[in-house]
């Protein structure tokens, strides 16, 4: 299941820095489920899909890992929006090499992109966190405001014992230098009490980004669990009919190839049996012993072939016994 959803159409490959905006899967001829599930594969949050020039094929594109969700969708967006809108294309087979700067919406309702454009995906929760403005390499660790308030206290210390000594002189010789010693004291230790303010400021920010991500997160886990019970549940549906659940495909098309063999050769043997009546006037084989013995290879073509539908069946419901164990 695909839990990226559709972000807009960017450009990419700066002429200046000759750079892609997110980085190349090697391969060819994505879609937009492979390159998804690479994306999965690389615990990225954004990937996109291009159309290149040069191969004639659709590119994957994925964030780097290293990267935080939110600088992961700003590089995807950092050559900026595509010019031209959104093409609808009707023709599920429509050359992509024909237009640039461009995003197409085929029939399936997903979209890719032109040469030199990127379709972007992202998962829900980097697009929560962009949308509600946190900025995950923003976001202070415990460690940042254990050193800066260690440094507050070193100068909260300083000043104090600066101040006992410039506070006494200024009342025992009022001087113009004592006065001015104390003054300075003073105006320190408000500017350091701002400081103290700012801080208290920055942490409270930090708490309530820490808040919003830690919700968006729970968020999502809560959306990845009840798709996960979901395909459960689905899965179990499968598992518990009668009908094949993997690899359904492959055996309708065994089971037509089968039908078609069946048919020719019964043609045949009635062909043949046929021939032989008319050519040969064999007057003792009579038009029922005839229909008897076509009807017997029929019986005996049918039955082989429940014998493999049978054996499918089984064969798939162990493969879906491995799948949800």
């Amino acid at each position: 299941m695909n839990h990226y959803k559709y972000v807009g159409c960017y450009k990419d490959y700066n002429n200046i820095s000759q750079k892609h905006a997110l980085q190349l899967v090697e391969g060819s001829n994505y879609n937009l489920d492979r390159c998804s599930q690479k994306a999965i594969q690389a615990n990225v949050d954004v990937y996109s899909l291009q159309y290149s020039k040069d191969y004639n094929t659709m590119q994957c594109f994925l964030g780097d890992s290293h990267d935080d969700s939110t600088k992961q969708l700003n590089n995807a967006k950092k050559y900026g929006i595509t010019p031209e809108p959104l093409k609808d294309i009707k023709d599920s087979d429509f050359n992509f090499a024909t237009f640039a700067n461009q995003c197409g919406k085929l029939e399936d309702g997903h979209i890719y992109g032109g040469i030199d454009a990127n379709a972007v995906y992202a998962t829900d929760l980097v697009i929560d966190l962009c949308n509600s403005g946190v900025d995950m390499g923003q976001l202070k660790s415990p460690s940042y405001y254990k050193d800066n308030l260690s440094e507050l206290n070193n100068r909260f210390n300083a000043i104090i014992n600066s101040m006992k000594t410039s506070y006494l002189n200024y009342l025992l010789a009022p001087s113009n230098s004592n006065t001015k010693k104390y003054i300075e004291d003073t105006q320190l230790l408000k500017k350091l009490n701002l400081d103290y303010s700012s801080m208290q400021v920055e942490i409270q920010n930090n708490i309530n980004n820490v808040e919003k991500t830690i919700t968006s997160k729970d968020h999502n886990i809560k959306n990845l669990k009840g798709n996960q019970n979901l395909l459960k549940v689905k899965l179990q549906d499968l598992y518990n009919s009668d009908n094949a659940a993997i690899g359904v495909l492959y055996d309708k098309k065994n089971n037509l190839r089968l039908s078609i063999v069946e048919n020719i050769f019964l043609i045949m043997i009635m062909i043949g049996a046929f021939f032989i009546y008319t050519k040969l006037n064999i007057k003792s084989i009579s038009n029922s012993k005839i229909a008897k013995v076509v009807n017997t290879v029929t019986n005996h073509i049918d039955a082989a072939k429940d014998a493999v539908n049978d054996a499918a069946k089984i064969s798939v419901k162990n493969t879906v016994k491995k799948t949800l164990k």
